[in-house]
């Protein structure tokens, strides 16, 4: 019999959370997850289970299939015909998948941790989010890149970014994970963190835990709610407090604003939408808005921008230029 979830094999599912799945595994079940919303959901469902099961007690040996199988037929969740599991509300399913991932977990822990082949993820023109080998979740930005290098995962965890992407790391104390980007290190110690590289600059915010940032000449630490900025032609790092989410808009498609200087909303409204969007004037340039757009579409978003602060903004061809009236 070949237990399923929700038609797709239980087995490749618990190697894909655990990073025992082999590259074209890894490739597959990601392409898998991508194809329909409710796979996403199932599979964000299992990696908080997998979180909470890092937790559990002593470690065993444990054949994740076997498991599986003597759990479905033990008759505690009815099974359709051909053996594949009948899919209930995420949660109850996902409870009882804790013992094969918690017992999976156990033996990865024991195995010191199987290193995998090198990984590239493309995002491509789309926002792309996946699980990584160790856990971890990435959200790749439109046109970003992540690369894992060759035997990745073996003493260490190094990922190469280009462009800009949210990371929700699994922290372990003796394997650190760490991205480079832009002649810049970021190390994790503990957390979820966003970071941009773009033309020369490096912008890392820290949502949540604490990361420590270095480059040629310094090292700084920054925690949850701080912004560490590298200008690659200064070669200075600076921290400041994060003012507002608006980093947070490729992810959540919510443009949330504090006192948000208005060539930074639009520099982001042009990336998410494929807009030009040009400012004219200084004094338009300096004005600040606190608002969210949750969703909205861009005409209905630069109205607001427009009345909020008595602007225009004219049509000249493929671009839109706001200006004082």
């Amino acid at each position: 019999m070949k237990s399923t979830f929700n038609g797709y094999n239980s087995s490749l599912l618990v190697r894909y959370l655990t990073g025992e799945s082999t590259p074209e595994e890894w490739e597959e079940v990601s392409r898998w997850i991508a194809a329909d919303p409710s796979h996403k959901r199932y599979a964000d469902e299992l990696f908080e289970i997998w979180k909470e099961s890092r937790r559990l007690g002593p470690p065993r040996p444990v054949d994740a299939a076997a498991a599986w199988e003597r759990f479905v037929q033990s008759g505690k969740i009815p099974v359709t015909g051909g053996g594949a599991v009948r899919i209930f509300p995420w949660r109850v399913v996902a409870a009882a998948v804790v013992l094969v991932v918690a017992g999976v977990c156990g033996w990865w822990s024991m195995t010191g941790k199987k290193a995998v082949a090198g990984l590239s993820i493309n995002a491509g023109s789309t926002v792309r989010t996946d699980t990584l080998p160790d856990g971890s979740r990435v959200t790749l930005n439109k046109f970003s890149s992540l690369e894992l290098p060759g035997k990745w995962g073996r003493g260490s965890r190094v990922a190469k970014l280009t462009g800009e992407a949210f990371f929700q790391v699994v922290h372990e104390p003796n394997r650190p994970f760490t991205v480079e980007t832009g002649g810049v290190t970021i190390r994790d110690a503990g957390t979820s963190f966003d970071v941009r590289s773009l033309n020369g600059t490096t912008e890392v915010i820290v949502e949540d835990g604490a990361i420590v940032v270095t480059n040629s000449t310094q090292t700084v630490r920054a925690a949850a709610g701080e912004k560490v900025v590298i200008a690659a032609r200064y070669g200075g790092i600076s921290k400041t407090t994060a003012g507002d989410k608006l980093y947070q808009y490729y992810r959540t498609k919510k443009f949330v604003c504090h006192k948000t200087p208005l060539p930074e909303l639009v520099a982001a409204l042009n990336e998410a939408y494929g807009a030009k969007i040009v400012i004219r004037g200084d004094a338009v340039r300096d004005l600040l808005l606190t608002t969210t757009f949750d969703n909205d579409d861009l005409n209905s978003i630069l109205s607001v921008i427009t009345r909020t602060f008595g602007l225009v903004a004219e049509k000249n061809g493929d671009m839109i230029i706001l200006k004082q009236s």
